[in-house]
């Protein structure tokens, strides 16, 4: 994110989920749905302040899935931000 006076900031949302052949449980894909959602309400909030929000899926592999269903909030756990 950029200073604050340096013009429009931008914040990268990403969502970790397991894939495997281009499918993900219903779980990971609920958590996809309620990010964009998020992101689309933020965005619409934010915009009049020079914010922006992308969000961007992680695909993981199998030998990844302790990281699936994780959402960073520009490089931070969601749960960091909430204190929990």
């Amino acid at each position: 994110m950029s200073g604050c006076c340096s013009g429009a900031s931008r914040v990268l949302v990403e969502v970790e989920r397991l894939v495997v052949d281009g499918e993900t449980c219903e779980r990971c894909g609920d958590t996809w749905e309620a990010a964009e959602e998020a992101v689309l309400q933020v965005s619409a909030e934010a915009s009049g302040i020079g914010l922006s929000l992308d969000l961007v899926e992680r695909p993981l592999p199998p030998d990844r899935i302790a990281e699936s269903n994780r959402v960073l909030v520009a490089g931070r756990a969601v749960e960091e931000w909430l204190s929990g």
